[in-house]
Formats: C-alpha cells, structure tokens, sequence
C-alpha cells in the first residue's frame, strides 16, 4: 500500500514536469524576480523516531530535477512539489490539492480522491527510510506561477508545515516540522 503511494505521488509530478515541458511557451522572461535561478532550500526538524531533535537542511540547486509545477483544474488548484537532494541523499515529495486561492492546506494521507489536503512523503535515499504524512497543517506563502501555460506552470513558493508522519519500516509516528523554499527557474 505505502509503495502504491509513493509510485502515485512520483508518477503526478513526473506527469507535471512532463506536462510542462512539452507545453512550455518561450514568449521571453515575464517577470524579474530577483530569487529567478537561486538555489532551493529547506529545513526538516524531527521530534521521535530515527532522526529524533535533528535538523536536516540542505541547499539544492535550482535545475529541472528539483522543481514546483502548478496545474489549474475547475475547483482545485493541485501543485507538486519535487526537491531531489543528492548531498544529503534526501527526497522530498509534496502533492498539495487545494480551493482556489487556500492558502492553508490540511495535511492527510492520499486517499486518492480529488479532494483538498496535502500529501508530503520524505525518502531516504539507498535506504528504506520513509515519513509518510498523516496528519497536520501546511501554509503556502509567496506563491506565484511562472513559464505559464494553459492552466498551468512553474511555481515558486515558500511552504511551511508541521505534523505527524509514519516512519518506515518502524512504524513510528513521528513529528516533523519543515520549511521549503521553491524559487523560480532562470528566465
């Protein structure tokens, strides 16, 4: 069941960098954001479990495999969040599906239907280590959608959040605070 949903949450965001990539417009740069092109960041601190009073942070470079796509849809505004950290062997996935203009999501597990809340799954890499979210809050501050296509695009974002997680293969609940700064790609 776990593997079915991590393979779910990949497959979204593999389909929404794709999605973007073959309908990605090049009408020239449509904004001058001053963080375009600046590295990732993000900040995990973890209360029980194997990581238990650490912070893990870590600085990702701001290329395609580490990206925030957004897709608009009639009543629900999804975006998919994918920062691959190789330096700290560390990936991290988040699926937020919200109404449109919420900026405060609840974290659940995927239920698989097409309702709001958000997803966040954490993977070690070369390990089994995963948190899997299960409940919680997440706020989404500085959003703004980038390299816009039809309903659709690069988004850039700052996401805060805190709540319980699964951790494999020990089961242990285990609470995790982070912050995840998206900024926008080079234009």
């Amino acid at each position: 069941m776990k593997n079915a949903q991590k393979a779910r949450l990949l497959l979204l965001l593999i389909l929404s960098i794709i999605l973007l990539g073959c309908n990605k417009k090049d009408d020239g740069p449509s904004d001058s954001d001053p963080n375009a092109g600046a590295d990732h960041t993000y900040e995990l601190k973890y209360v029980g479990g194997y990581n238990d009073g650490q912070t893990i942070s870590g600085v990702v470079p701001n290329t395609n495999s580490s990206i925030a796509t957004y897709i608009d849809a009639p009543n629900l505004q999804s975006i998919a969040i994918g920062l691959i950290d190789n330096s700290h062997e560390r990936n991290i996935v988040i699926i937020i599906k919200r109404s449109p203009g919420d900026l405060n999501v609840e974290i659940k597990e995927d239920s698989g239907n097409d309702e709001s809340g958000a997803q966040i799954a954490i993977y070690a890499q070369n390990s089994s280590q995963i948190y899997q979210g299960l409940n919680g809050t997440l706020t989404i501050s500085n959003f703004k959608v980038h390299q816009e296509i039809p309903n659709g695009g690069i988004a850039s974002l700052i996401v805060n959040f805190t709540g319980q997680f699964t951790e494999s293969p020990s089961q242990e609940t285990v609470e995790i605070t982070g912050k995840i700064t998206m900024n926008p790609p080079s234009l």
